[in-house]
Parts: structure tokens; sequence; C-alpha cells
């Protein structure tokens, strides 16, 4: 009976190890980028023009759902994930209309929409049918997103 060549044993575990570790380095380079823009102005930009294009889920993609939720939940930081996960499902799902509502406002206005700041630098005015719209930002750990407050047209 032949003995197993030790050789070959010794070359094969790190061509194994180099194979993964560039698989692991690989999948981190073409990991998605995060859905936040750079600053407040560009989350504005990026979401009136999704919304332009009647993409509410893009748009909805700039929203900070997790920030509207922790405003109307005080005890936000005590509940369990999935309470969470239930919580931002709600939100998301009652303000989709609102989304709605503003892509087909956009699609009725002919002028094309430009945020303007209104006195603070996360805070943009944007007129809308002629009718006035404040679209704040907010940073989170994704960049900035967008927060929908009392909105209506």
């Amino acid at each position: 009976m032949r003995e197993p060549r030790r050789g070959r044993e010794k070359l094969w575990h790190p061509l194994v190890c180099a194979g993964l570790l560039l698989m692991v380095v690989g999948g981190i380079g073409c990991a998605r980028k995060p859905p936040g823009a750079a600053s407040a102005r560009e989350a504005v930009t990026l979401f009136l023009a999704r919304l332009a294009a009647k993409d509410c889920e893009g748009a909805a993609k700039l929203v900070a759902w997790a920030e509207m939720a922790r405003d109307s939940n005080p005890d936000w930081d005590t509940f369990p994930s999935s309470q969470r996960q239930l919580i931002l499902d709600k939100v998301r799902s009652e303000n989709m209309s609102v989304l709605q509502a503003l892509a087909a406002a956009l699609a009725q206005d002919s002028s094309q929409p430009t945020p303007q700041p209104a006195g603070a630098p996360d805070l943009f005015l944007v007129q809308i049918l002629g009718q006035p719209l404040l679209i704040q930002a907010v940073e989170t750990d994704t960049g900035w997103l967008v927060l929908l407050r009392n909105w209506s047209l």
C-alpha cells in the first residue's frame, strides 16, 4: 500500500486558504452601496428624481424609516428587533401612499423641482404644483436619508 505524499497535502491547504480569502475579499468589494447619499442636498435631490421617475420603491430606499419609527416610539431602543421590524414595516406601508401622491404631483408639475435651503443645513424647500413642501434630511450610519413628516399636497 502506498502512503500519501505529504508535500502535496501541505501545498493544498495554503491554496484553499488563498482561494477562500480571495472570495471573501471579492465579496466585500462587490458589496452593495448603502442607500444613503453623501450630503443632505444630494439625498433630497435623489429622492425627488426617483419620485419624478415614478420609482416609489427607489425613493423609499432614501427614506429614514427607522428615524421616523423612533420619533413615534419613545421606547424604541428597548424593543426587541422583531418588534422593531414590525413597526418599521407598518410605518413604511402607511407612508407609501404619501410617496405615490408625491410622484403623481411631480408627474403633473411641468417644472423640475429644485431643493432650496430653508434655514438649516438639513432642511430644504421645494415647490410642487405651486405648493411649498419642506423636506428634511437626516444623517444615518448609511448616509443621508429623507424624513417624511406631516407631508400633504
